[in-house]
């Protein structure tokens, strides 16, 4: 991450307005079926982060091609925050597969839906072509409705007990096959300058609020949009939403970038930081900033393991050191929520927010996604042809 006077100045070039927000909490909830009127008056459209880039990982796909291939039986992709901890965990049980090449390979960085990996992967034709152990995160493709191969004949099923954070969110896979490890939640940072404390938003809907447009800033890249926390507001209000949610956001950025923007005094002067908890609880001037978690519960973004079938006891001990309550205190210690039932996590106040399997089962997320990036692209549109 640079730190040099020239990100000063871009951020300050950057036309934010200086005026607090005045907000009073909306008194009526948007329903699915309809958004009272005084949600749907703001216009000002949103910017996307084209204009500030500090350095975004990719992914390769070593494992999916020809080389080496036999070799590649553990594939974790894995938040940034975590990769390094999680390898050198790794390593220390198992120092034989230490080393690339050896086996195991590790990826940086958040979800980006363009990367090859996702689009392989979904696009496999035998649950052969699968690495013997996958490990994810986020809701990416592996979610989506039409994968065939996401079932009890192809992976192994899993039994196991929640961690009192997340008991009760019904999160639990109804086949059993995803083995959950830990989840990352989407929580709400307020400049508590640009606020009277008692404003602030509490719940997820208050962000709809006409009063915040063009005061938020969204998690996401310059081209990947967070559809997870979309998708929530199209379970919850329905895809008009959307529309105002993208009005409300002033531009995306990774949640490193925001910790750079904030670490500058939040130049760019705006009001709600939609991020990780992961990340918001590495902010510096917490006397400024205020982390929020959502009455409504924080939005989960999981991470998942895929253990191709017939393939657990191959693999029994490394299986049961990443699912063991000492990776929970890891991951507990990065700021995820650890799914092992044994191992304590202090920071949640309350229920988190799952998306439910009734929707991801019932809906075409794929099409959901697509209906979401048209929503954005055509809001940044409307904002250009008016420069």
């Amino acid at each position: 991450m640079a730190k040099d006077k020239n990100l000063t100045n871009k951020l300050k070039d950057k036309n934010a307005t200086e005026t607090p927000v005045s907000l009073n909490r909306i008194n009526q909830k948007p329903t699915h079926s309809g958004i009272p009127r005084e949600l749907l008056g703001g216009n000002i459209p949103a910017m996307p982060a084209n204009d500030i880039r500090l350095g975004a990982v990719r992914y390769d796909t070593p494992h999916l091609s020809k080389h080496n291939k036999a070799e590649n039986f553990m594939v974790a992709i894995l938040p940034s925050l975590l990769q390094k901890s999680f390898v050198s965990f790794f390593e220390q049980k198992f120092p034989n597969f230490s080393g690339d090449g050896k086996g195991t390979v590790f990826f940086n960085g958040y979800l980006h839906p363009d990367n090859i990996f996702f689009n392989r992967i979904e696009n496999l034709k035998s649950a052969h072509q699968f690495p013997d152990i996958l490990i994810t995160s986020d809701l990416n493709s592996l979610y989506h409705k039409p994968n065939k191969l996401i079932n009890e004949h192809f992976f192994e099923t899993f039994r196991y007990g929640f961690s009192k954070a997340l008991a009760g969110t019904g999160m639990e896979y109804p086949d059993s096959i995803f083995r959950f490890l830990a989840a990352d939640a989407m929580v709400l940072v307020a400049d508590k300058r640009r606020f009277d404390l008692l404003q602030t938003p509490r719940e997820w809907y208050e962000l709809l609020n006409p009063a915040f447009a063009g005061k938020i800033i969204f998690c996401g890249e310059e081209d990947f949009y967070n559809h997870t926390m979309y998708a929530h507001f199209v379970r919850d209000f329905g895809l008009k939403a959307v529309t105002q949610l993208v009005a409300n956001t002033m531009l995306t950025l990774h949640p490193s970038e925001m910790l750079e923007v904030l670490r500058h005094d939040n130049v760019l002067k705006a009001s709600v930081y939609v991020m990780p908890f992961s990340y918001a609880r590495l902010i510096e001037n917490k006397s400024d900033f205020q982390i929020i978690w959502p009455e409504d519960g924080a939005v989960l973004l999981p991470i998942q393991m895929l253990v191709k079938k017939g393939k657990y006891y191959d693999y029994k001990e490394i299986i049961r050191h990443i699912t063991s309550s000492e990776a929970g205190k890891l991951f507990a210690s990065a700021g995820f929520i650890p799914v092992n039932k044994n191992t304590e996590c202090t920071f949640v106040p309350n229920k988190p927010n799952w998306i439910g399997w009734d929707f991801l089962n019932s809906e075409d997320i794929p099409e959901i996604k697509a209906d979401i990036n048209h929503m954005i692209a055509k809001n940044t549109n409307d904002l250009l042809s008016k420069i």
